[in-house]
């Protein structure tokens, strides 16, 4: 049993030590049982964990670099006790990894040489599991305490999305942490993501052996919510995906963004003042648009002068001094959109253009409203089209309710785990949309280039900060 005493809080201690007992059908038959809860709770480095391991056992541990090993080879080990974890014909070797307090036998593969190589609990589990399932250490635990534990690993490690996936031996978890996946040290039966959907939704796709995707909304503890979709993936297969929302207000200022300074500068110049029309940002999925907009409205709400409302599906965080109308299907967000006329709002935010709601978004703007809304395009040129597409109006009547378009994207800086926002914009003034009127398509997106402005940067640049 590993001694951890002056190595961990009291209250880590005694977390390790219950789901130790909780994860592990007898913890009593192995040398290190901690080492699982350790590595799966994130509570110490995996080094360090395998040093302490390395120290119970009086040799050695390996955790080899993962190749791909062959399914023929796979089944050939299935009975052994070991997993293979590197396949190299080139030399002829195979090598697999074994735990010592793991009853195995060596059995050598036609023409090949087997190397065996004792491992960790943590990482001899996780490779079974890929290869063959849950293996018989350990317990079954109800998926409601195990979706928790999920929840908690995403909020310390400062995921805004978690994809839970399952596949034919096992379900997987991993994380949107920054731009950049993070996989969970969690290991999970197949059947467990089937469990997890009865935990989340009461109807769901496995209702009768549907195949038509479930979006929901729940809570998840009392600091966050979760907005879930659920798909079916193949061969009885799913996909959980999960946004995690905050309940805290939102109190983030737009100086706080990493944008640059002349983007800010732009923003609250023309995005922010009174003349009527449809402001949009646009970008990919996860490109912070709604933070950005969300940051202005702050900004907006703190000047006292003007009443603003929100429609959004669904309001993913409360904004002080505006006034948000939570929608939850579709048609109660148009129906939402189309009652603006009568709340006479100075300004109004609609969370997102959807197909259904794209042209009403342009009807209400066209009503003497300021309207921030925010849209999926890849460039600001692009702009013009989806909406065209979405709405099914005249290219010159997009034109003309448009105020700006803003689109950002997300860069990542590897070295300092940071995002920094890139954005380009336009403002539609009076001089550029004459220009624009009757043109082709071809025309006004070289138009539109031409009076872009905004941020250019290089890696370098970017790094540089």
């Amino acid at each position: 049993m590993l001694n951890l005493y002056g190595m961990l809080t009291v209250d880590k201690l005694k977390d390790v030590m219950d789901y130790t007992e909780l994860r592990l059908a007898d913890k009593n038959v192995l040398v290190t049982p901690e080492a699982l809860a350790l590595y799966e709770q994130r509570y110490m480095l995996v080094e360090e964990i395998k040093s302490l391991c390395e120290k119970a056992y009086g040799f050695v541990l390996h955790e080899p670099v993962k190749s791909h090993v062959p399914d023929k080879v796979t089944k050939y080990y299935k009975e052994t006790g070991c997993v293979p974890v590197a396949y190299m014909p080139s030399k002829k070797l195979i090598t697999v990894v074994y735990m010592p307090d793991v009853k195995h036998y060596e059995k050598e593969y036609p023409d090949n040489k087997t190397e065996y190589l004792p491992t960790t609990i943590y990482y001899y589990l996780n490779e079974y599991q890929r290869k063959y399932g849950v293996h018989a250490m350990l317990r079954e635990i109800p998926a409601k305490t195990l979706f928790d534990l999920i929840i908690k690993e995403a909020v310390d490690i400062g995921a805004s999305d978690i994809t839970i996936s399952s596949d034919r031996h096992n379900t997987s978890v991993y994380y949107d942490v920054r731009k950049k996946k993070v996989e969970s040290a969690f290991i999970f039966s197949r059947d467990f993501i089937t469990d997890l959907i009865k935990v989340i939704t009461i109807k769901s796709p496995l209702d009768r052996g549907s195949r038509h995707p479930k979006a929901v909304g729940i809570d998840l503890n009392t600091d966050y919510r979760g907005r879930v979709m659920i798909n079916y993936k193949f061969n009885g297969c799913y996909t959980i995906t999960i946004r995690l929302l905050p309940n805290a207000a939102f109190d983030s200022d737009i100086e706080s963004l990493n944008l640059t300074e002349a983007t800010v500068g732009w923003l609250q110049d023309n995005v922010l003042d009174s003349e009527k029309g449809l402001r949009l940002f646009v970008g990919a999925t996860s490109s912070g648009k709604n933070t950005t907009s969300l940051a202005l409205l702050k900004k907006l709400v703190e000047t006292g002068r003007y009443k603003v409302v929100s429609v959004e599906i669904p309001v993913e965080q409360e904004l002080h001094g505006v006034e948000q109308i939570d929608c939850l299907a579709p048609e109660d967000f148009k129906a939402n959109i189309q009652s603006l006329i009568r709340v006479n709002p100075d300004f109004v935010y609609i969370t997102e253009i959807q197909d259904t709601t794209g042209a009403v978004t342009v009807e209400v703007t066209n009503t003497g409203k300021c309207v921030l809304s925010t849209l999926h395009a890849n460039s600001v040129s692009d702009t013009i089209s989806r909406l065209t597409d979405i709405t099914g109006f005249e290219q010159d009547r997009i034109i003309q309710a448009l105020h700006s378009i803003v689109y950002q994207e997300l860069l990542r800086d590897e070295e300092k785990d940071c995002l920094y926002p890139r954005n380009r914009y336009v403002r539609f003034t009076r001089e550029l949309k004459t220009k624009l009127y009757g043109k082709s398509l071809g025309e006004v997106v070289s138009i539109l280039r031409d009076y872009e402005e905004g941020d250019v940067w290089t890696y370098t640049q970017l790094t540089g900060f």
